[in-house]
């Protein structure tokens, strides 16, 4: 009984150092980045017309470490390089936050987002615990323009839909919320789920696995599901469900996310909210893809 227990003891033991435990723990004074650049086509169905919408987004973050601690990590953040592209067939338009158009109070506003920093405060497993300073972000970028209150209220809706909290919140745990709350091994697989806010609204249960460990990093797998999101308050009511296949190369000592692929297909019913208060169905598919790298 006595060499039972002590073979027991080793094997837990042995399991136990096969475990890898894989925090967010950024050095403080250094900056981390989260470069995304997306692609997406979007299909939909008005009065039995085909619309094809395809978009171009790249968001640059800047994020440098305020303090890391046991239970949460507050950065410091700002956008870098914000630029999008929209082409369907009603035209073309587009932003870029480097290139300041004076002549569009639009293009000013955009290329405004990025002068003013704010702040974002991880979970250790790289959740998003709450965003300071967004609202200061847009305030400041509307600061340089006159409108009128209409004005202001459509293009802050279309900013919202992009860069708000809740839009932030999604675009930045896409990437940074794919660690384990505990000790993984190789194979080990766990689950979250949270909203979804991009370019289509829901609610989205990710798995993920650890695929290698080594000391150059670790290899994490995603397996993601969409569905609709009944909480969801917005403009318009979104009925979609799809899938998403996710990579991610982990930095060893940071839990950063080095680099990634997101592949996104979603297929549903978007209802679009007329002046008069009635809906208009909208059948939609989109598939896209989100590349991300961090230098």
């Amino acid at each position: 009984m006595r060499y039972f227990v002590i073979l027991t003891f080793l094997a837990i033991a042995a399991c136990q150092s096969d475990k890898h435990t894989i925090v967010l723990q950024p050095e403080v004074g250094k900056s981390y980045w989260q470069k995304a650049s997306t692609i997406s086509v979007l299909k939909q169905t008005i009065e039995g017309q085909s619309i094809d919408i395809n978009t171009e987004y790249i968001t640059d973050i800047k994020l440098k470490p305020k303090s890391v601690e046991k239970k949460e990590v507050v950065m410091s953040a700002q956008f870098r390089d914000l630029r999008f592209k929209v082409q369907s067939p009603f035209g073309r338009m587009g932003f870029d936050s480097r290139k300041i158009d004076s002549s569009d109070f639009a293009a000013v506003i955009f290329s405004r987002l990025n002068m003013t920093p704010f702040q974002v405060i991880f979970q250790p497993n790289g959740r998003v615990k709450n965003i300071d300073g967004i609202d200061n972000v847009m305030q400041n970028a509307f600061a340089a323009v006159q409108m009128s209150p209409g004005q202001q209220q459509e293009v802050r809706r279309m900013l919202d839909d992009v860069y708000g909290y809740d839009a932030l919140t999604s675009h930045l745990e896409m990437s940074v919320a794919v660690l384990p709350k505990k000790p993984v091994a190789v194979g080990e697989s766990w689950s979250y789920s949270a909203p979804y806010h991009s370019n289509v609204k829901g609610f989205a249960d990710h798995t993920y696995t650890l695929k290698t460990a080594n000391k150059n990093g670790y290899i994490i797998e995603g397996k993601s599901t969409l569905r609709p999101d009944k909480e969801h308050q917005g403009q318009n009511r979104y009925d979609i469900s799809g899938d998403m296949q996710s990579y991610f190369k982990i930095e060893p000592q940071t839990g950063w996310v080095s680099s990634g692929v997101i592949n996104m297909n979603f297929a549903g019913t978007i209802y679009a909210k007329n002046p008069d208060g009635s809906e208009t169905a909208v059948p939609v598919s989109m598939n896209g893809k989100i590349e991300i790298r961090s230098e």
